[in-house]
């Protein structure tokens, strides 16, 4: 997903905001379907479904980039390379208790 911000108040996304970056995005954003889909489906509210954020990764052709992408720099907020918030943590979770590269998790997870 193209980064967008999330002021965090109290822990929680509170809302979005462009993110205003000082390096340019990987080569591979230009073939990133989300480039042409509104973001917020990838930011879903607290209790919102990420399944239609799935949806759009996995016809994605940069699918595996974005997820280990969103793994190697450890992307907290949305869903990245069809892996939710949740997902991500876990995997970096299990990449830490088993020594096992975490983009090496992340790419059996999708």
């Amino acid at each position: 997903m193209i980064r967008t911000t999330n002021p965090l108040v109290g822990g929680r996304p509170n809302g979005r905001v462009p993110h205003l970056s000082l390096h340019l995005p990987p080569e591979w954003v230009s073939g990133a379907l989300c480039a042409q889909t509104d973001p917020e489906v990838f930011y879903p509210q607290v209790g919102g479904s990420v399944r239609p954020a799935k949806r759009v990764c996995a016809a994605c052709p940069v699918l595996a980039e974005c997820g280990d992408y969103a793994l190697a720099t450890g992307e907290l907020d949305g869903v990245w390379g069809g892996l939710s918030e949740n997902e991500r943590r876990r995997l970096r979770r299990q990449a830490r208790r088993t020594g096992t590269p975490v983009t090496e998790l992340g790419r059996a997870a999708t």
